[in-house]
């Protein structure tokens, strides 16, 4: 058996422009500072990420003194904290070279543990990403370009989350737009006709979860708690809580002290074509299916199941 390639070691550099203080256990680096980390991936694919601020303070995950330094356990950087305007931004290509991801972020401050990966941010801020859309990308031919999926969130208070496991929370007037792209730069805007495309939406809430499970097959999934109105081309909803999953184009709506409200476009009199305690439909198929329902409209979804509770 061929011995498997060693995995490349992740790399840090840091610079700065003005001064360095060091105690012991803390550095802290003022004025430009830069950040570029290469990081590898058990299939092959790289990363890379350029983290720009004012500040940075670093602890290291023991104490470390120059005169008398331990050699037996190694020393590594354990928490990052970032301060003075923040900008990331974090590219991933397979291990053939081809781009899999671009994803920006820009923050007040920003503290990451680098061992367990939390993450935690201050607002207001945004961040975006495109990457391949998993779901196509076995059976595109080899020559054909990747169909690509764009995320853009806007938040006012702060995010929450862990990038190992690709779980991110954003907090308070969260303005979420999402949908296919044709190429790497484009991006969808609301604001102008026909900005979202035929597929795309824009989703406004309190508080958004988006989680990246493309590791289990299961792609993005967004969900949205707290006034959450969506839009798009075809569609529009209001609801308590709405969650939508990438891999099935399933939107699932839910309300709260009001039912959960599903219209559909064009509209003649401004009226919901689905009122229920839970609404699920199916995008592609424009399928529905309801629970506690308080109407709907069944010449738009023909192929409805029967409401079930009440």
């Amino acid at each position: 058996n061929q011995a498997q390639p060693t995995r490349p070691a992740n790399s840090t550099q840091i610079t700065w422009a003005k001064r360095l203080d060091f105690d012991g256990q803390t550095v802290t680096m003022e004025k430009d500072v830069k950040t570029s980390v290469q990081s590898y991936g058990a299939t092959g694919q790289t990363t890379q990420t350029r983290i720009s601020g004012a500040l940075l303070q670093t602890t290291l995950n023991r104490h470390l003194n120059l005169q008398k330094p331990d050699n037996t356990r190694p020393l590594q950087l354990r928490r990052l904290t970032y301060g003075g305007g923040i900008k990331i931004v974090s590219q991933t290509q397979s291990a053939t070279g081809q781009p899999l991801s671009v994803d920006q972020l820009q923050v007040h401050s920003m503290s990451l543990d680098q061992q367990t990966g939390e993450l935690q941010a201050t607002g207001p801020g945004w961040g975006s990403s495109v990457r391949v859309d998993q779901r196509k990308k076995e059976n595109v031919q080899p020559i054909a370009s990747p169909e690509l999926i764009y995320v853009r969130v806007q938040f006012e208070n702060g995010i929450a989350g862990n990038i190992h496991n690709r779980h991110i929370r954003f907090y308070r007037r969260v303005q979420t737009i999402y949908g296919p792209v044709p190429n790497w730069n484009h991006v969808l805007d609301p604001d102008i006709p026909n900005g979202l495309g035929e597929q795309g939406i824009e989703l406004v809430s309190e508080r958004l979860e988006l989680a990246d499970l493309q590791q289990g097959r299961q792609s993005v999934v967004l969900t949205a708690v707290g006034n959450t109105q969506i839009e798009s081309q075809k569609y529009s909803a209001l609801a308590h809580q709405l969650q939508f999953a990438q891999l099935n184009n399933l939107l699932t709506l839910q309300g709260d002290r009001l039912p959960a409200q599903l219209f559909m476009k064009p509209s003649k009199n401004g009226a919901p074509d689905a009122a229920a305690k839970k609404i699920m439909y199916w995008l592609d198929t424009n399928r529905l299916q309801v629970e506690g329902a308080n109407f709907i409209n069944f010449r738009r979804f023909p192929t409805t199941q029967a409401p079930t509770g009440r």
